[in-house]
């Protein structure tokens, strides 16, 4: 049987790969042309990103230090894409690893916010008892 820690990671790695392929694209995929909505480069990045950091914070959600680590991971595959975006013939720019650290971050704090929600709601309706 697989050991649950390495399944926790398998959302992370394909999603992952999806970054890498589009990122691969001379040309990237519009998501308007998908969804039908329309989202500039810096949402685009913010979303995927925090998309990214959410999957990085289950595959380490019993890590003591899965904070870090999402951050360290996550703002060093945000680097390395555009490096790997530079051999593809598009840009490599600064202020599209900012937004993705932000995204990263901003799926933290959501993700925190609502463990705490949860916790407090889960004391009250102990305390009732």
């Amino acid at each position: 049987m697989i050991d649950k820690k390495i399944l926790r990671w398998v959302p992370a790695i394909l999603y992952a790969i999806l970054i890498f392929y589009l990122s691969s694209l001379p040309q990237p995929i519009a998501p308007e042309k998908v969804i039908g909505l329309s989202f500039g480069t810096s949402i685009k990045h913010f979303i995927e990103y925090f998309i990214f950091g959410a999957l990085l914070l289950f595959a380490l959600w019993e890590h003591k230090k899965r904070v870090m680590w999402v951050v360290i991971i996550g703002v060093l595959y945000a680097i390395s894409d555009e490096i790997h975006q530079n051999f593809t013939g598009r840009a490599m720019e600064l202020k599209d690893v900012m937004v993705d650290t932000i995204g990263i971050f901003a799926s933290l704090v959501i993700v925190k916010w609502k463990s705490n929600k949860k916790h407090k709601k889960s004391k009250k309706a102990s305390k009732k008892r």
